[in-house]
């Protein structure tokens, strides 16, 4: 905040297009992850949204071309395999 007030940098932004819909992308999904606390268990639920950066990745290679090095996608594996153990561990544990 005091690097925008001392660079006289609007709070508004300068593409308030973009910064609605990104305002919305960032609602989209809250408003989704608090209804699904109604037909799944909490632990579930935030175990799911924990997946969101893989996701995120996937879409940035598919969509913007990013490039991913060998040893991040290791990391993604481990990341992933470790909320599947833990949503396998939740529903035996149901």
């Amino acid at each position: 905040m005091p690097f925008l007030l001392k660079n006289k940098i609007s709070l508004k932004g300068n593409q308030k297009k973009l910064l609605i819909m990104r305002s919305i992308f960032g609602l989209i999904p809250m408003v989704l992850f608090f209804l699904s606390l109604k037909y799944i268990a909490m632990g579930t639920a935030v175990s799911i949204r924990y997946i969101a950066p893989v996701f995120a990745t996937f879409f940035a290679i598919y969509f913007l071309k990013e490039k991913v090095k060998p040893i991040q996608w290791l990391f993604f594996g481990l990341a992933f395999l470790g909320v599947i153990r833990f949503i396998v561990f939740l529903v035996f544990l149901m």
